[in-house]
């Protein structure tokens, strides 16, 4: 059964913002993370906050994903082997309506090998197994998944350990004054750690200053984004 998506009216309520995620060996620009911004709502949370309120989140969720795929062809013309990192929600994942927008929509993208899904952190799971057993199979089709803002939320050390994500993003909130935290950097440096041991990439969210990233850069951080690096920006 075809999934009933949001009206193109509400659809057309929002765009996104693309901020690039640069590799800090090399310095090229590695992929693109798909910012949401709404015309109508102050913040991109209160949009989302709204349309969970209304029972709109999942459409919602779909809309933005949908725009990304539909800019997708124009994002790869411009930046030639970058991925694109879309933001979602576990609960649209685990939506029953899911599995036929993947097949429909998702899928023939991915073979494309240009698409990591990053986990909204601002819904915690009491209960890991469904999605678990669900990223799996979307995993086993090529789509890489990224846990989002990794440091700000209750369950970031279950998810880690239960969901096996290809990425790990590290909230801002580890990042700020990082240079001058010595608690920051040896977290940080155990993440570093970790993720080489189980060959996880780790992105450093949020760099804004050149203290940040030189002490990032000295803890063997390899890929990041920040105002510093590069600044959101239309795709056009």
């Amino acid at each position: 059964m075809k999934t009933d998506y949001m009206p193109l009216t509400v659809a057309e309520s929002f765009y996104h913002n693309y901020q690039p995620i640069f590799n800090l060996r090399t310095w090229n620009k590695t992929g693109y993370e798909v910012l949401f911004r709404s015309k109508i709502h102050a913040t991109p949370v209160k949009a989302f906050q709204i349309a969970k309120k209304e029972k709109n989140l999942f459409k919602l969720d779909i809309e933005s994903i949908k725009l990304a795929l539909h800019n997708l062809s124009t994002f790869q013309h411009i930046h030639k082997g970058a991925k694109l990192f879309i933001n979602v929600y576990p609960s649209t994942i685990l939506h029953p309506d899911f599995n036929f927008f993947f097949k429909e929509h998702i899928h023939p993208c991915v073979q494309k090998d240009s698409l990591v899904f990053e986990l909204n952190e601002s819904e915690e799971l009491d209960h890991p197994g469904p999605l678990v057993k669900k990223l799996d199979s979307l995993k086993s089709s090529g789509l890489k998944i990224a846990i989002d803002d990794f440091g700000a939320g209750r369950s970031d050390m279950m998810n880690l350990l239960e969901l096996n994500p290809d990425y790990i993003k590290v909230d801002r909130y580890i990042t700020s004054e990082l240079d001058t935290s010595p608690k920051k950097q040896e977290f940080l440096q155990y993440l570093v750690n970790y993720s080489r041991r189980f060959n996880i990439k780790l992105i450093l969210e949020g760099i804004e200053t050149s203290k940040e990233l030189t002490v990032a850069k000295m803890l063997g951080v390899t890929y990041a984004q920040g105002f510093l690096l590069g600044k959101p920006q239309k795709l056009m």
